[in-house]
């Protein structure tokens, strides 16, 4: 889980997502369904141009950037009717 975008660590995980992008010969990502925020949460593989492969939850983990979140509650993944 990566803090929110607006905060000076949610900006620090951009830029580094962003340098990978740059130096990515390809970038592969699975994916299933959205949670109940229109949200996908994905597995995200970079080839790198020098031949090697970087899993990008991994790579945020490693470099300080996300919290790693082992309990999900299941109406996390359920979708919620507006009414």
């Amino acid at each position: 889980e990566c803090p929110e975008i607006k905060t000076a660590e949610g900006k620090a995980a951009k830029r580094a997502v962003e340098a990978l992008v740059r130096d990515a010969k390809s970038v592969t990502i699975y994916t299933s369904k959205a949670d109940k925020y229109d949200r996908y949460l994905a597995d995200v593989f970079f080839e790198m141009n020098d031949g090697t492969e970087v899993f990008l939850n991994n790579h945020l983990l490693a470099h300080g950037l996300a919290d790693r979140k082992d309990a999900w509650q299941f109406a996390d993944w359920e979708k919620v009717e507006q009414r």
